[in-house]
């Protein structure tokens, strides 16, 4: 696309906290039937950026009066965009209602969207439905635009949070480490109940080790936890390994990933956890 013959229009950028940078590229925006009419037939393109896109015209009309005729013309009064996932774990990693099936929304004339550093933050509704071909929508009016062209560039962002889980830790003793006062220990100030002897599904015995607080997924590690033995007492136990003294049976235990997870009660709420398991 030539920059001489393209002016933008508006562009939409996609943030969230699970990524390292937080730019999220893990949605697409699909132009549905009316809107490729409208952008096909008028000379828009599309131009695709590492986390969102931007919209360009030909057009050397004023631009308002530009929209005016094509919404004459053809009846549409807003860009409207399928937002699509292409990452299967887009709505565990994210801050949505536990079992929500439903779809977002974004709109430009949202009232609650809000301006800051020169761009519009559009505010995300939950819309009741279940389309498995698309997450949600985008809507951006002809009326909004020409309102903003004014004001410089027009850079709507969406901004998503990441889910915070509670993390449970299954450690299964292979080696017959002796384990007095086994804890999950790190740097952060982070407090994991237990350890609860546990059965699992597949029948091994395993300690159990849940956080105390909800801790946010992420896509780069963001605490570093150990399972620390503490001994209490000496054995002659010859068929145990013996770890004397305060020592660190296993370190730098793996952050939760979206990959893994079921829903259980936390303080009387319904939770996503992230179970894991540990062999020592």
């Amino acid at each position: 696309m030539s920059n001489s013959q393209y002016k933008i229009i508006f562009t939409v950028g996609v943030f969230h906290s699970f990524f390292a940078h937080n730019e999220c590229n893990c949605l697409q925006f699909v132009p549905t039937p009316e809107t490729q009419s409208v952008l096909r037939r008028y000379g828009f393109k599309i131009n695709p950026s590492v986390n969102g896109f931007g919209l360009y015209t030909n057009s050397t009309d004023n631009l308002e009066n530009y929209l005016t005729y094509i919404s004459s013309a053809s009846g549409l009064n807003k860009f409207e965009f399928n937002i699509e996932s292409v990452d299967a774990d887009f709505q565990i990693y994210t801050n949505l209602p536990v079992n929500w099936q439903g779809q977002l929304l974004f709109t430009s004339n949202n009232s609650q969207n809000t301006a800051t550093s020169g761009s519009i933050q559009l505010q995300m509704n939950l819309e009741p439905g279940n389309d498995p071909s698309k997450i949600g929508t985008l809507n951006i009016l002809f009326s909004d635009i020409t309102s903003q062209t004014n004001k410089g560039n027009l850079n709507y962002e969406i901004n998503f949070t990441a889910r915070s889980t509670q993390w449970q830790y299954n450690i299964i003793n292979q080696s017959n480490v002796e384990l007095d006062q086994p804890s999950i220990k790190g740097k952060s100030e982070e407090v994991f109940d237990g350890p609860v002897s546990t059965n699992l599904a597949n029948g091994q015995n395993a300690l159990l080790f849940s956080s105390q607080n909800l801790l946010p997924l992420s896509q780069v590690a963001l605490y570093e936890f150990n399972l620390v033995n503490e001994q209490s007492k000496s054995t002659t136990n010859s068929q145990l390994k013996k770890i004397s003294g305060s020592a660190t049976v296993f370190k730098g235990l793996p952050n939760a990933s979206p990959s893994h997870f079921s829903i259980t009660e936390m303080n009387g709420e319904t939770v996503i956890s992230s179970p894991m398991y540990i062999y020592i």
